[in-house]
């Protein structure tokens, strides 16, 4: 039969951590203003910008097909 050895305590044995408190409840004008800010933002990103880059590939497009039309 094998001797056991005894278990060491734990590392901060004896010492009391304090419990933390669960987060305060966020009010649903906050959720509200949250989410708003969020579809804006899509709204200026995604809508604006994205019809903002195809104008200027278009225009691009146009300026090198004339480019072309002209040394052809």
């Amino acid at each position: 039969m094998s001797v056991v050895p005894a278990a060491s305590p734990p590392p901060f044995a004896g010492i009391v951590l304090p419990v933390p408190k669960p987060p305060a409840r966020i009010s649903v004008f906050r959720w509200a203003l949250w989410w708003g800010a969020i579809g804006l933002a899509l709204l200026i990103f995604y809508g604006i910008f994205s019809i903002g880059w195809i104008g200027l590939r278009l225009v691009a497009s146009i300026a090198d097909r004339r480019s072309r039309s002209r040394t052809a």
